[in-house]
C-alpha cells in the first residue's frame, strides 16, 4: 500500500529536550532525529507535525533540538488541544486519506487516537530512530 504523508506527534520528544537534558544521550537522540526527519524528506514524504503544545513552547524546542533550520524539515505544523478534530484538519491539509498514512509517535496516546480516526499504521519514534546507521 503506497503512503503518502506522515503524521508525526513527538510532543515527549520535544519535552524531553526542552527540560535543558545537555548529556550526550541528549545530543545522539538530536543528531538521530535530525538524520530521520532528513530521510523523510528526501524521500518525498510530507511531514506534518502535530502538537498539543504552545507555538512559542514548540519552537523554541524544535529549535533547541533541529537548530535555526528546525522547522523546515516539516510540510506543515498543527498546534491544536482539541483532539475531536486534529486529525481531521491534518489530513484535509496534506489532502489524503487515513488508509495513506503512517502516524509516527512516542506514546501509546497517540497512537490510539490516530487508530480511533482511522489511521492504523503506526510506527513508534524509537522503532524509527534505531533504523537509522549512526
Amino acid at each position: 500500500m503506497a503512503i503518502d504523508a506522515i503524521l508525526a506527534n513527538m510532543d515527549n520528544v520535544w519535552s524531553a529536550i526542552d527540560d535543558g537534558q545537555d548529556t550526550e544521550a541528549s545530543h545522539e537522540q538530536c543528531r538521530a532525529l535530525k538524520q530521520l526527519l532528513q530521510r523523510l524528506r528526501d524521500d518525498g514524504y510530507p511531514l506534518l507535525l502535530m502538537s498539543d503544545l504552545s507555538a512559542e513552547y514548540l519552537n523554541g524546542a524544535i529549535g533547541s533540538a533541529l537548530g535555526q533550520d528546525g522547522l523546515t524539515y516539516f510540510s506543515a505544523i498543527l498546534s491544536s488541544q482539541a483532539f475531536a478534530d486534529r486529525y481531521a484538519v491534518a489530513l484535509r491539509t496534506l489532502e489524503t486519506a487515513p488508509h495513506r498514512v503512517i502516524a509516527l509517535g512516542s506514546s501509546e496516546r497517540e497512537f490510539q487516537e490516530a487508530r480511533t480516526f482511522g489511521i492504523a499504521r503506526c510506527v513508534h519514534l524509537n522503532d524509527a530512530l534505531s533504523q537509522i546507521p549512526l
